[in-house]
C-alpha cells in the first residue's frame, strides 16, 4: 500500500520519489497495490493509474505549476482553476481505464459536511470553522459532528483499513460516475474552494479530505507487506484542525508497518527558502508566477537527489543505516 498525505505543494518535495517509486521500484510488482490519498494526496496518486502514467505524470507538472490567481480570487474563480487542472488530468473517457488499472487500485478520502457548514457563504463557514476548532481542541473526536468521513474505494476491494474504530466512516464504490467528483472533493479546502456535490448523494457538500485524514494516521490492518507513505515532515498530525494543537500526539496505531520517508533537515535547509513548497506561496509570489514557478521547479529538480539516495539504499540493502523507529520521530 502507498499512502498519500494532504498538504498541497508541499507534495513538491516528493516530486522525484513519487516518479522512482512508481516508474522503478514498483515496476516488478506483481500483486495489485492500495493507493490511499486525501486531498493533493488522491491527485498524485490518481496519475499513476493512468495507462500511460508517464505522460500524466508530466501533464500533472504543466498543470500544477501553471496555476494562477487574481489577488483577490473568489472562491468561484479557485473552484473554477481546480476544474480546468482536473479536466486536464482527467480527459474524457479515462475514468474506465483508471479504474481498470490491474497494479494500482485508487482509494480516495474525502468529507461530508454537516449541518450548516453545507454552506458555501464564508460568513458561514469562517466562525462554523473557528468553533470546529475550538471543539476539536477540547476532543479530537469532536470534528465528526461537523463532517463525516467518506472512504470512496476501489470498486474491486475496499483496502485493508475497515472496521473504522476512530470515526464513523461511510465506504462507497468508485464509479466512472463519480471518480473525478470524488477527487475534487477530497482538495476542496473550506473558504478556498467550493465543496462539491457527489453524483449519487443528495444534501450535502463535499469537502477535504484532510480535514479527517490529514496525514493517513489510519489503523493500518495489514498482515504482510508494508505501507509506504513518501512524506514532506518526519512529523504526522491526524486531523487538519489538530495542527492548532500542537501538543497533541497523533494516532499511530496500526502503524508497525509504515515506512515513513522524508526529507532530512538538512536537505530542507539546502533549498532555496530553505523551506519546502506551500500554500502560502502564492501569496509570497503574489505578482510573480513566473519567480513562483522557477522556485517550485527547483524545489523538484532537488528532489531527484532524494530518489537517486533511496534508490542507492535499497541497491546496496543498506536501508538499515538510516533507518528509525517511529517513536523517535
Amino acid at each position: 500500500m502507498l499512502a498519500g498525505a494532504a498538504g498541497g505543494p508541499k507534495w513538491l518535495v516528493l516530486h522525484g520519489l513519487d516518479n522512482y517509486i512508481f516508474s522503478d521500484l514498483l515496476s516488478s510488482v506483481q500483486k495489485p497495490v492500495d493507493l490511499i490519498g486525501s486531498s493533493i494526496g488522491a491527485w498524485r496518486y490518481t496519475k499513476y493509474c493512468h495507462g500511460d502514467f508517464q505522460t500524466a505524470f508530466k501533464q500533472f507538472d504543466d498543470i500544477y505549476f501553471g496555476q494562477t490567481y487574481l489577488e483577490n480570487a473568489t472562491l468561484k474563480d479557485v473552484s473554477d482553476e481546480i476544474e480546468r487542472m482536473l479536466n486536464v488530468l482527467f480527459p474524457e473517457g479515462c475514468e474506465q481505464e483508471i479504474l481498470a488499472n490491474p497494479k494500482f487500485r485508487i482509494n480516495i478520502f474525502a468529507d461530508a459536511s454537516r449541518g450548516i457548514i453545507k454552506s458555501d457563504n464564508p460568513w458561514v463557514i469562517g466562525p462554523t470553522l473557528l468553533l470546529a476548532t475550538v471543539a476539536n481542541m477540547l476532543h479530537r473526536k469532536a470534528i465528526q459532528w461537523f463532517f463525516k468521513r467518506y472512504l470512496f474505494h476501489h470498486p474491486a476491494a475496499v483496502p485493508p483499513l475497515h472496521p473504522f474504530q476512530d470515526y464513523p466512516t461511510n465506504l462507497d464504490a468508485l464509479t466512472t460516475a463519480n471518480l473525478k467528483s470524488a477527487v475534487m472533493a477530497s482538495g476542496a479546502i473550506p473558504m478556498v474552494v467550493n465543496g462539491v456535490n457527489m453524483p449519487g448523494i443528495n444534501n450535502t457538500n463535499f469537502r477535504d479530505g484532510g480535514l479527517i485524514d490529514y496525514h493517513l494516521t489510519l489503523d493500518y490492518k495489514m498482515n504482510d507487506g508494508l505501507i509506504l507513505m513518501p512524506h514532506f515532515s518526519p512529523k504526522v498530525i491526524t486531523n487538519w484542525l489538530d495542527k492548532y494543537v500542537p501538543w497533541r500526539e497523533p494516532i499511530l496505531t496500526g502503524w508497525d508497518r509504515v515506512v515513513l520517508v522524508t526529507p532530512s533537515e538538512e536537505f530542507i535547509d539546502a533549498l532555496p527558502l530553505q523551506k519546502i513548497p506551500d500554500r502560502s506561496d502564492f501569496k509570497r509570489f503574489k505578482s510573480d508566477d513566473n519567480a513562483r514557478n522557477s522556485y517550485w521547479r527547483e524545489v523538484t529538480n532537488r528532489s531527484e537527489l532524494m530518489a537517486e539516495e533511496l534508490q542507492r539504499l535499497i541497491e546496496q540493502q543498506d536501508i538499515a543505516s538510516v533507518i528509525e523507529p517511529l517513536e523517535n520521530l
